[in-house]
């Protein structure tokens, strides 16, 4: 009798406890629904209410799928005023992202509501009124992003409490003292208001009043207010009359930043947002532009985001070229996961990351770092799985690859040594006088593309024997660097053409396992590959046979030109 007992209190208690989480989420969704709908976004964001409320766009929820605790909206066209009842109601809210939108009027008084929230972005709309106090007595609040828009008053003092590491309040029509407890923040978070002061911006006139509560600010008297802004009339004619020309200037900045929108392949799960609201590591800067590590929080996914810098192609041909390279699958290239056309002159691709690091790193060491053990048969078959991605790139997708490079083959898995392609298809994006180049990467390029500007089938050929003749030597291909007899590498690597191989050529490390005559034969291979003549470098399909027919013979005399007549891949 009091095993049923129990097993009837735990039943009930159980569907109790269910009811009450079905209930929680039909409020929020009903919240979320009354904001989006407010807003004129319904049509855009297309959120399905046969679907449940955690797999809408931009909607992220806790494991369980019982609460929203992400809402990121960033651009979406959003165009009014918040509703009470609305986002307000979105009690364990984390995140709040609505920055580059068209939102007006003051932000809700049910905002205070989001006491765990953690980062706020409002910037760049058209919201008006003051500044809430109690967003500075939010406890777990550290960003805070309000600037760009149109926001009036004084601001609140921050709570001991409160741990705000980043603030931006500038572009708005601020007046009044910055309260102490927001001095530690720079310059730039105050600048091109309508008059602030204090540190860390100028001092303030005597006779200006202290930061006021909200409160304070409802019941100041009309006269008391012409006497304050009477003092400083004359320069905040002259001001306004810049600011109205900034303002403009604003507007068209967030206008075309609503043009942003970030393009995924495959049904990806980020969005623009979620890369801007991620902090980014730098991974090291190449030739066409800076790399960048960054973990999407809540999508359980780490990606490299590509900024590439002075593209001069028009944004359909850009589409385009993206297009293509986004259906490209293969496992020895590195898949593109997403791109974005963030300004006229700057581009964002998006990549997975790869932690077991680059060629480059493992052959001659990371920064910082010591040389790792990398014997023959590791390198072989490094330099096979290379030479089958960038096949793989000519023949079946005819795209020249332009950037060949150890730092851009990347290790699949630490223990293993297959290998990825990356940054492939790039250089068309640029005209060819860039005033800066990356002589790293010179060192790669042959003849003719130092002289044309032009990248080939042919010139990645001769880029990959450079790979090759770098595994072989672990000389790094410095354009501009001289070795120990004062040689440049590029005339040091016509010098191998012409010359009969020589042990002494070899990475120590290689030669201690004794297989010296793969070696030449790796060597006279890299060496067709470099030849001056564009049109006598073996096609990349024939190199990987040559490569696998290394493999699988003992000990054989190698014939250069052998190639002509092999079987096409």
């Amino acid at each position: 009798m009091y095993t049923l007992l129990f097993c009837v209190f735990s039943l009930f208690n159980f569907i109790h406890h269910t009811g009450a989480e079905t209930a929680s989420l039909n409020k929020q969704e009903t919240a979320l629904l009354t904001f989006i709908n407010s807003v004129n976004a319904s049509f855009k964001l297309n959120w399905n209410q046969s679907e449940h409320v955690c797999l809408w766009k931009g909607v992220t929820c806790t494991a369980d799928n019982t609460t929203v605790v992400y809402l990121r909206l960033a651009a979406m066209s959003l165009v009014g005023s918040i509703p009470p009842n609305s986002i307000g109601m979105l009690t364990s809210l984390r995140v709040l992202s609505l920055r580059y939108n068209h939102l007006i009027g003051p932000i809700p008084s049910d905002f205070s509501n989001l006491i765990y929230l953690t980062r706020l972005y409002l910037d760049k709309n058209t919201f008006s009124g003051n500044i809430p106090s109690f967003l500075f007595t939010l406890p777990y609040l550290n960003v805070l992003e309000l600037n760009n828009n149109k926001f009036s008053g004084n601001l609140s003092d921050m709570t001991n409490g409160q741990d705000l590491t980043t603030l931006n309040v500038s572009y708005n029509e601020l007046v009044g003292r910055i309260p102490r407890s927001l001095s530690k923040f720079p310059e730039s978070a105050f600048s091109n208001n309508t008059y602030l002061c204090g540190p860390p911006l100028s001092q303030c006139n005597s006779s200006y009043p202290p930061p006021t509560s909200d409160g304070e600010r409802e019941n100041t008297s009309t006269a008391q207010r012409r006497a304050i802004f009477g003092i400083y009339s004359g320069s905040t004619v002259l001001l306004l009359l810049f600011l109205g020309s900034v303002g403009r200037t604003i507007y068209q900045l967030t206008t075309t930043s609503e043009k942003k929108k970030l393009v995924t392949f495959e049904d990806e799960v980020f969005d623009l947002e979620d890369l801007l609201n991620t902090t980014a590591e730098v991974l090291g800067g190449g030739s066409l532009g800076t790399s960048y590590k960054q973990v999407l929080v809540g999508k359980d996914k780490t990606v490299v985001v590509k900024i590439l810098k002075d593209v001069v192609v028009k944004e359909e041909k850009f589409k385009t070229k993206m297009d293509v390279l986004g259906k490209i699958k293969n496992k020895n290239v590195v898949p593109l996961r997403a791109f974005c056309n963030y300004s006229s002159d700057e581009k964002w691709l998006v990549y997975d990351y790869m932690p077991a690091g680059s060629l480059y790193a493992r052959l001659h060491g990371s920064k910082g770092s010591i040389r790792t053990q990398f014997n023959w048969d590791h390198r072989m078959q490094i330099a096979i799985s290379a030479a089958k991605g960038l096949a793989y790139l000519h023949v079946d997708e005819e795209v020249v690859h332009g950037n060949i490079t150890s730092s851009n083959i990347f290790l699949q898995q630490e223990t293993d040594n297959e290998v990825s392609l990356s940054d492939y298809g790039l250089n068309t994006l640029f005209h060819g006088s860039r005033s800066s180049l990356n002589h790293r990467v010179t060192g790669y390029w042959a003849p003719e593309v130092l002289e044309t500007w032009k990248f080939t089938f042919e010139s990645d050929v001769y880029s990959f024997g450079v790979l090759l003749l770098e595994l072989l030597t672990r000389k790094i291909p410095n354009h501009a660097s001289l070795d120990k007899e004062r040689v440049h590498f590029s005339d040091w690597v016509g010098s191998i053409v012409c010359e009969e191989p020589k042990v002494e050529l070899f990475d120590v490390e290689l030669t201690r396992d004794h297989k010296t005559d793969k070696m030449v034969q790796l060597l006279r291979i890299a060496k067709d590959c470099v030849l001056i003549m564009a049109n006598q470098r073996p096609p990349m399909r024939n190199v990987v046979i040559m490569m696998e027919d290394m493999l699988s013979r003992q000990s054989s005399d190698y014939n250069s030109k052998g190639y002509n007549d092999r079987p096409s891949m």
